[in-house]
């Protein structure tokens, strides 16, 4: 059974991997992504404000990372929750935007 479960595994890591072969940057993108979102979501719901803190840093630099890709301009970041993206009218440029609470939510910093 256990090796009936590796062989599972193998093979869908395989498929994907064979799936996005041609596609590398769009698998980049969105294993960055889920990180960023995971972080973005912890600054929020951390239980403090040096936790909420240490998440908005890893927040940011995976954004940096996530954003020097040069697909990311035209990605959606609809499941990062902590992240307003407001494109210009002729979209030529993006501003990213995230608060961080502090002070028990008495605060924002953005």
């Amino acid at each position: 059974m256990k090796k009936l479960f590796q062989c599972i595994i193998l093979l869908i890591t395989t498929q994907a991997a064979i799936a996005n072969a041609a596609k590398p940057d769009t698998l980049a993108i969105h294993t960055q992504s889920l990180i960023v979102s995971t972080c973005g979501d912890s600054i929020l719901r951390g239980s403090s404000d040096s936790a909420r803190t240490l998440f908005n840093e890893k927040f940011h630099a995976g954004l940096d990372t996530l954003l020097k890709l040069p697909e990311s301009f035209s990605y959606s970041f609809a499941a990062v929750k902590n992240l307003s993206v407001l494109t210009s009218d002729d979209e030529r440029f993006r501003i990213y935007t995230w608060m961080l609470p502090t002070g028990r939510g008495m605060k924002y910093q953005y």
